[in-house]
């Protein structure tokens, strides 16, 4: 629902729960608050009519958190070891009836071998930034040609031999020159290559001149262009499209949970889709409509719209 972020429609919630009066229990699959563009304060305080209705709706109410949200977890467990609190949060899955819940940020870090606490460091960092610095984050975050761009400026700033002045002005025409289409192409391709930034200056500006940068962009797309493989780097953790295929996700998590699930249920990737051949529901997110969630009966999941 990413409370605290201008996007969310984490009021629709109020429509969601007026349909399913009488539910044993709510599941919220982590970013009900997104610590990483507000502080708590300001998270909770735009969150308190979605709270409210569901401390009223009667259900149990369960908790498991995401990465946007991995604080509320953290300083839960803080301040349960002082028995300060008693409230249950789960991290990083919920089972039931041999239903698992989970957010999915943490099938991006498996997937690609990166180590958890590598993943976590990345979001205490996060969360330490400033609402400004999370927006570019995520500006560039899919956009490796601008992120290209960006850490060529920061290299001529801090060296100041000339080639990296060459090369971010190359770029910069570059991008200009090329259409949309293009773009897209290259930066397919670059995400492959985007552990070493010398070769990727190197490939898309060799040249300080307008018409060559613009012409090697356009050589590299089409290049790489028959190469599939989308790898993320550790920097871009958050995929858009199912980490896996669903059968190979069910089967991991099944494995790092440690239980026997027949069905999986996340979110995370901001995407909605129900497979169920495989019992694999991806919830989506509350920060563009059409919003969704999954209703559990018997075991049985189907994906609804709010």
């Amino acid at each position: 629902m990413h409370c605290g972020y201008v996007k969310s429609k984490a009021e629709l919630l109020a429509r969601v729960l007026g349909k399913l009066k009488g539910v044993d229990a709510v599941v919220m699959l982590g970013d009900i608050l997104d610590l990483w563009r507000a502080d708590p304060v300001d998270a909770l305080y735009h969150s308190s009519p979605v709270l409210e209705a569901l401390i009223e709706s009667g259900a149990e109410l369960i908790y498991v958190v995401g990465n946007h949200d991995y604080h509320s977890w953290a300083c839960r467990e803080r301040l349960k070891s002082r028995g300060l609190i008693t409230m249950e949060v789960y991290h990083p899955f919920y089972f039931l009836d041999g239903v698992l819940y989970t957010h999915g940020h943490l099938f991006d870090v498996w997937k690609h071998g990166v180590p958890e606490q590598a993943a976590y460091a990345i979001y205490e960092a996060i969360y330490k930034m400033g609402e400004k610095s999370v927006a570019i984050l995520e500006h560039v975050a899919y956009r490796p040609l601008v992120l290209l761009l960006h850490v060529l400026r920061g290299l001529r700033w801090w060296n100041t031999a000339p080639r990296w002045s060459i090369f971010e002005r190359a770029l910069a025409e570059a991008l200009r020159e090329m259409s949309k289409e293009e773009r897209s192409k290259a930066e397919q391709g670059l995400r492959e290559l985007s552990e070493d930034l010398s070769m990727l200056a190197d490939l898309v500006a060799p040249a300080d001149s307008r018409l060559q940068a613009a012409s090697a962009a356009r050589e590299l797309a089409s290049r790489l262009e028959t190469k599939p493989i989308h790898l993320d780097t550790v920097a871009n953790l958050r995929a858009r499209a199912p980490p896996m295929p669903s059968q190979e996700l069910l089967e991991l998590a099944s494995r790092k949970a440690g239980v026997e699930a027949r069905a999986l249920v996340y979110g995370h990737t901001h995407e909605a889709y129900a497979d169920e051949e495989n019992n694999v529901y991806n919830v989506g997110c509350w920060v563009k409509e059409p919003c969704h969630y999954a209703l559990v009966e018997d075991g049985r999941v189907k994906l609804e719209k709010a």
